[in-house]
């Protein structure tokens, strides 16, 4: 199931061989996959991050801003966990 998954993510990209997919937490009844662009590096800005969202149908669509926002802020409380 989790291939069917991350290929779904895969197909809903322009440019799939331009990122790399790393699941994330899911998020409300979405999985969830990061888009990360494989150019980008520490000294780069490329954007808000993608995030790919795929519900219990097989319907991928992009995360809206405040579902983004939201996801970022999970990013963020994990790396204050991790610092604990």
């Amino acid at each position: 199931m989790e291939k069917n998954v991350e290929a779904i993510a895969t197909k809903f990209l322009t440019r799939p061989e331009d990122f790399e997919l790393i699941k994330e937490e899911n998020y409300k009844n979405y999985v969830v996959y990061f888009a990360a662009y494989k150019e980008a590096n520490g000294n780069t800005n490329y954007g808000l991050p993608i995030f790919i969202l795929i519900d219990k149908l097989g319907k991928a669509r992009f995360a809206e801003p405040d579902e983004t926002r939201e996801l970022m802020r999970r990013w963020n409380s994990d790396e204050e966990e991790d610092e604990d």
